[in-house]
């Protein structure tokens, strides 16, 4: 780019110089005296014979004789010398006049040559400070008005497949000119330029842009352009006075101008794009280090500092392979090499050797990046940490495998080390611990507290296991414990250790001392299975007679217990069956009667099941069947059906059977529309004696008192059913459970009435119970009465119902029936 002052220097070498002959120059005094006199001597010679005609009236020959001599000798030459002089000084004044007018031109050469380079470096101050790309536009456009003879200059942008230019900078314009930036006109000279310089699919026809505010005739259009890419091409257009376009220089110096501004236009994109890389480098989260053909640290990131605990500048220089471990430094720097010798990249993972002597572990890769003309190479090394994701990692396989609440191994766990264990052909004992009554202490204390009681479990369960055995929590207030190489009798020993460690002491939990119990059923590999399911399924067997047994006990799988499963299944799928046929399902009623006269005040309905093969089933022998496969419901609907039917024959017949208490399962004091269902099913019976209709329900439901059960038996009771407390003392039976409960009966467990009179404990119990009913208000019914001892120290103790084999056995409808003719009008309804 030339400067100013050099391109000033040569205009002013090319002006034509001036001699000094050719100033301006006055002609001398003496001459203008001589030519005025012989200017007058001539005048005089005329006017001398004019004037002695004029004073006398005749003119004398002599004077014209002597004014003929005089003008010719003298008058003659001067005045012809006097013209000849007077030609000289018009010449000598053309000359000079020609002079000063080069002068003149060359001067205003000089101040246009000044305007248009002082502009040039104006221009040049301002790519030097670089702008954004419309910044510089605009402010150009400024700074040419302004310093240059130019009115308006204007950039536009054009692009293939428009029709218009589009406006990014003006200057000059009156506000009143619709050109302003952002605005597509059309531009004829631009569409000439564009051709010229090769730019493809132009419109066919193009309009000519009239001059704002000016004769066309006296202002010109020219157009420069700036730079043609993929997003356009560029075009400066300048309105100037018509004279101006004849100059070279203003070619030449503005041509000058729009290749420096396309220039810095391309350098304020790529400036723009470092820039932008740079930040998005400085931004990135991964770790980027640039390395040079030696490994030496360039440049780095924010990222890699803060992951190497050094710091970015003193990152610089520094020799990548000190920033990895000791021991892995060889192998690291060979694996890389090689890589990037044989496929120009490295991918993978490693560790850093961290300021602080931690170690970190990295992902990522390593570029080749080939040099210029001097051959250097570069490594472009893109890494991220990768610590947080790996201990991530450790902690979804712990979880995976691990229980969230105990941290004991889970049920994934067991079955992937059950199935190590059994590849390996390894004997094992599988142990299962389930938490006798556990659902008893969530509800009463909370889950919380049952939440902290599984952690205590746990913890007394790691307590015994070995190192080589797992402990694992199943779920809910399950257990399991695998133990190798065990036999028969360690494994018995370990399960009765479980037992016992589980069962004492008792557990405190925020103030509370709970006793808690666990039953633990055995199996063992190979002996009872090879498969994990079979094993599986023998210790839920195992674990099942544990309960049924009465809890708090060690089972070793037999195998009997598989055997009596299949006769379950069976009688699971005769069960189904027998709901769906008349003639195998049948109520027997069991009468309860005064103590004292023996009238009748009620029944008891029981289910029985007429087994085609098994014979008569009582419901001890089914109903748990039904219990476990989620048929109750549908038993229990029956059941109802069958009793309203019943009653309702009864009732057309005009016998009258009092009350007879049906069996209330937890599940149907839990159903909120029990109520609404029973009522329904009266309706439909068409018994108009709704309060025959009574219930029985066990200690359980008063214990789990939840605000849903105490609902149910509230609507039951209020809608005329009598309630009845059955097994009185057979569960947990507690005083504020019965004071607290809406009943209106109660039955002493039979396990008391059957060791009375002797039993002087037993006697005592019974003695309680009938205190208690008299104080309450509730009556008290004895049933399993079996002899007459029983049934007279019932009597003397004031004991007012009985029910047992000693009064009647259950039996049919159409038995109860002849029964109930003798005692039809005895009674009081509303004993029972």
């Amino acid at each position: 780019m030339r400067s100013a002052g050099e391109s000033i220097d040569k205009v002013s070498r090319t002006m034509p110089e001036t001699s000094p002959s050719a100033t301006p120059r006055s002609l001398p005094g003496s001459w203008l005296l001589a030519f005025g006199l012989a200017a007058a001597l001539i005048g005089a010679e005329i006017i001398a014979p004019w004037v002695f005609w004029i004073l006398t009236g005749y003119v004398p020959a002599a004077v014209f004789i002597t004014t003929a001599i005089t003008t010719t000798l003298v008058g003659l030459p001067l005045l012809y010398f006097f013209i000849r002089l007077g030609v000289r000084a018009r010449s000598e004044a053309a000359r000079t006049r020609a002079a000063s007018e080069r002068a003149n031109a060359t001067e205003l050469a000089l101040r246009r040559m000044t305007q248009y380079y002082r502009a040039s470096g104006a221009v040049n101050q301002l790519i030097a400070r670089r702008p954004d790309l419309e910044t510089l536009w605009r402010e150009a456009c400024v700074l040419l008005v302004a310093q240059t003879p130019i009115n308006s200059a204007w950039i536009g942008v054009w692009q293939s497949g428009t029709r218009g230019l589009q406006v990014r900078a003006v200057a000059g314009f009156d506000t009143n000119v619709a050109y302003e930036p952002g605005e597509r006109v059309t531009h004829g000279v631009f569409f000439e330029l564009a051709q010229r310089v090769g730019v493809e699919n132009l419109p066919a026809t193009s309009t000519l842009v009239n001059a704002p505010d000016a004769n066309a005739s006296e202002v010109s259009l020219a157009a420069f352009p700036l730079h043609p890419s993929e997003r356009g091409m560029a075009i400066l257009t300048v309105l100037l006075p018509s004279k101006y376009l004849d100059d070279p220089h203003f070619h030449d110096l503005f041509a000058e101008i729009s290749h420096d501004i396309a220039y810095a236009a391309e350098n304020v994109g790529r400036d723009l794009r470092l820039e932008l890389n740079t930040r998005a480098v400085d931004s990135s989260a991964e770790a980027i280090v640039i390395l040079d053909e030696h490994w030496r640290i360039v440049s780095s990131n924010p990222a890699f500092a803060r992951i190497s605990g050094v710091p970015q500048q003193d990152l610089e220089g520094r020799r990548a392979y000190t920033l990895l471990p000791w021991g892995r430094r060889r192998s690291t720097a060979r694996a890389m090499t090689q890589a990037l010798l044989k496929q120009r990249r490295w991918r993978g993972e490693t560790l850093l050797h961290r300021d602080d002597d931690s170690l970190c572990p990295l992902a990522g890769s390593v570029a080749r990046v080939d040099g210029d003309a001097s051959g250097k190479i570069h490594y472009v090394a893109v890494f991220q940490d990768v610590g947080e994701q790996r201990e991530l990692e450790r902690q979804v396989r712990h979880l995976a495998y691990h229980d969230a609440l105990t941290g004991l191994a889970n049920r994934h766990r067991v079955d992937d080390y059950l199935a190590g264990l059994l590849l390996q052909k390894t004997r094992i004992a599988l142990l299962f611990i389930d938490i006798d009554h556990f659902k008893r202490i969530n509800d009463a204390q909370g889950h919380s507290v049952g939440d902290r009681i599984l952690q205590a479990v746990a913890e007394r369960i790691q307590r015994i296991v070995r190192r080589d055995e797992l402990a694992a929590r199943l779920g809910g207030d399950e257990f399991a414990v695998i133990a190798r190489d065990a036999d028969r009798e360690s494994a018995v020993r370990l399960g009765a250790r479980l037992v016992e460690v589980l069962g004492a002491p008792s557990y405190h939990v925020d103030g509370c001392e709970i006793h808690v119990t666990a039953s633990v059923a055995v199996t063992l590999f190979p002996d009872d299975g090879e498969r994990i399911e079979v094993l599986r399924q023998n210790v839920d067997r195992a674990l099942r007679h544990a309960k049924t047994d009465g809890r708090n006990r060690c089972v070793v799988f037999e195998g009997w217990m598989r055997e009596h499963a299949e006769q379950q299944l069976g009688m699971e799928r005769d069960l189904r069956d027998a709901l769906g046929v008349e003639d195998q399902l049948e109520m027997h009623y069991q009468p309860v009667v005064s103590s004292e006269d023996g009238r009748l005040l009620g029944t008891e309905a029981l289910i029985r099941w007429r087994h085609p093969e098994l014979g008569l089933l009582s419901a001890d022998q089914f109903v748990p069947t039904a219990e476990a496969v989620g048929m109750v419901r549908l038993m229990d609907n029956w059941v109802l059906d069958a009793v309203l039917r019943q009653l309702r024959e009864w009732e057309v017949a005009g016998l009258d059977a009092r009350r007879v208490a049906v069996n209330l399962s937890v599940a149907q004091c839990s159903d909120q529309t029990y109520p609404a269902r029973v009522a329904a099913a009266i309706e439909r019976s068409g018994l108009r004696h709704r309060e025959w209709l009574s219930f029985e329900i066990l200690e359980n439901v008063l214990i789990d008192d939840s605000p849903a059960q105490q609902q149910v038996l509230s609507q039951l009771r209020g809608a005329g059913h009598r309630l009845i407390l059955d097994d009185w003392g057979r569960g947990y039976a507690r005083l504020h459970y019965l004071s607290r409960a809406s009943v209106d009966a109660l039955k002493i467990d039979k396990s008391f009435v059957q060791r009375l009179p002797d039993d002087p404990r037993s006697l005592a119990a019974v003695r309680t119970v009938l205190q208690l009913g008299r104080e309450l208000g509730i009556d008290v019914i004895a049933e399993g009465v079996e002899n007459l001892a029983q049934r007279q120290c019932l009597r003397d103790n004031g004991c007012p119902a009985l029910q047992g084999y000693l009064i009647a056995r259950p039996m049919r409808a159409r038995e109860l029936t002849a029964w109930l003719q003798p005692a039809r009008a005895d009674g009081d309804p509303d004993v029972v």
